[in-house]
């Protein structure tokens, strides 16, 4: 896919902004049976989490789908850092390094700027998919299902419910979950749209804007139909963990660190059974065995 973006996101201070750069055109045109989709995610300090969300999206999503990953990292010092270099050497994803913390919001809207700016050169993704780091992905028809929805119901922008309830996809201007956010960056990622912030919400700002626009948000069931699982609270458990009292998030990850599966209850099955998958392909967590069993998709 490529290799490491130079020089992207290096050795900046913190903010609570990321300029969008807006993508190259606000026409919005595509196949869903031949979607291209680009995935961005931030990472800090949450290694092996990060290795099996990957591990979903190059080897259990539907073969073609997935055309571009960008992994961002926030000054991580657990290995997340090593893996993802190596990977964006291999050609597996692309990289953005910050070497400190940038927070969730601005971290993905590097990663969107990525893309866009990719999309001035080469041909552009059709959607991109937003996911967290602690997102296990569960079933390899998720994006087609999603895009289909988005599609049939002229939504530009598709997430979990906030309350993560289960229901049909439908069209809401209820506040929506974004462990799993798949949008349509032609019609989103335009100036008039708040890009992703540092929040403890990051895309409630964004979701604001296209409500008020007119475009359609659609709430659809990532979660509770099975197509992904969300763990919950990954990064939050290592801010408590490693007692990190300088980030922003500390007196909330000490009272709330634990995992809560998107209220499944069936989650911490669901949890076993993607790692016993996840560890057929990769048996041990070296850096060479990550490297050979997510590559083996590209």
């Amino acid at each position: 896919m490529g290799t490491l973006i130079e020089a992207v996101g290096q050795n900046v201070a913190v903010s609570r902004h990321e300029a969008m750069v807006e993508w190259p055109t606000d026409r919005s045109d595509f196949d869903v049976d031949r979607v291209r989709v680009g995935v961005v995610t931030a990472s800090w300090n949450t290694r092996d989490l990060l290795a099996r969300m990957l591990y979903g999206v190059l080897r259990v999503v539907e073969g073609g789908t997935i055309v571009e990953v960008v992994v961002v990292d926030n000054g991580s010092e657990d290995g997340s850092r090593e893996l993802a270099q190596r990977l964006a050497d291999e050609g597996i994803i692309r990289f953005i390094d910050n070497t400190s913390q940038r927070y969730h919001g601005p971290a993905l809207t590097q990663g969107v700027n990525v893309l866009a700016d990719l999309a001035r050169h080469a041909e552009p993704v059709d959607l991109i998919w937003a996911l967290d780091s602690d997102v296990f992905v569960l079933r390899p028809d998720v994006v087609r299902a999603a895009a289909a929805a988005m599609s049939s119901l002229d939504a530009v922008f598709a997430a979990d419910p906030d309350d993560y309830a289960p229901s049909p996809p439908r069209v809401t201007t209820e506040r929506l979950s974004m462990c799993s956010t798949l949008f349509d960056p032609a019609i989103v990622w335009q100036s008039g749209h708040r890009p992703f912030l540092e929040d403890g919400d990051p895309s409630r700002h964004m979701q604001a804007d296209l409500t008020g626009a007119g475009h359609r948000r659609l709430a659809f069931p990532f979660c509770s139909d099975g197509y992904v699982l969300h763990l919950g609270r990954g990064t939050l458990a290592q801010v408590a963990a490693r007692d990190a009292t300088d980030n922003r998030y500390h007196s909330w990850a000490i009272e709330r660190h634990e995992p809560h599966f998107a209220l499944r209850p069936d989650g911490t099955e669901l949890a076993r059974s993607f790692e016993r998958r996840y560890r057929a392909a990769v048996p041990d967590d070296s850096v060479d065995t990550l490297v050979a069993g997510l590559g083996d998709a590209s």
